[in-house]
């Protein structure tokens, strides 16, 4: 039987980072948890998991190991 979905799946790439894209607040140690040289390319990699996963992300480096992410959908608006 056929049933209405409320939007369209979006299929994830494989990504190792993509379990952090749960809407979940997430505090990653981004020097033994990533392949990055710094932050900054830390960041940049979850963004760019986050939109391949069709979400959006908000991050905040959290000193100098740690950053701090939360992904949501991408038609939701967390006003900032």
């Amino acid at each position: 039987m056929a049933e209405q979905l409320e939007e369209f799946p979006v299929r994830a790439k494989k990504s190792k980072y993509g379990k952090w894209m749960d809407g979940q607040v997430w505090r990653i140690n981004w020097r033994e948890e990533m392949d990055n040289t710094n932050v900054e390319n830390a960041r940049s990699s979850l963004y760019a998991t986050a939109a391949s996963m069709g979400m959006r992300l908000r991050t905040q480096a959290d000193g100098d190991d740690h950053v701090i992410v939360q992904s949501y959908k991408a038609q939701e608006d967390k006003g900032l």
